[in-house]
């Protein structure tokens, strides 16, 4: 269920985003307003981060961000604010999920790039993880 709705949204970001082209014919569709594509513009425009998903229960964009050599998950209070890291390690992260209140996020991670994922939760309030599955 998350998912269609993650795409749905995501896709009416863009729209509002996108730029008409002179060529397609719009029927039945009302225009974008200007104030509200000046509103989501800061949320599309994240400079080098990925969006991957909202905090359980703030106003926060969960986005990945490569560290060094590796991807890992940061979290963002507000458009092109500071990025606060939520996973670190040698290993990429690429996805991962809040929990519905927000205190604990589970992500995937494959060791090695062996593609043998393993799952593991993290409290927000302290950064020890452990291995779930």
């Amino acid at each position: 269920m998350v998912r269609p709705a993650f795409a749905f949204l995501l896709s009416l970001l863009l729209s509002v985003a996108a730029e008409i082209p002179p060529n397609l014919v719009v029927e039945g569709i009302p225009p974008i307003p200007p104030e509200l594509r000046s509103q989501v513009e800061p949320y599309l425009n994240l400079g080098g981060a990925s969006f991957r998903g909202w905090h359980g229960a703030r106003r926060e964009a969960v986005v990945t961000t490569r560290v060094g050599e590796v991807t890992q998950l940061h979290r963002m209070a507000e458009p092109k604010g500071k990025r606060i890291a939520l996973t670190r390690g040698a290993e990429p992260v690429r996805n991962g999920a809040f929990q519905p209140g927000g205190a604990k996020l589970l992500y995937p991670v494959d060791e090695g790039g062996n593609e043998n994922y393993q799952l593991w939760l993290i409290d927000t309030a302290d950064p020890r993880r452990c291995r779930c599955a």
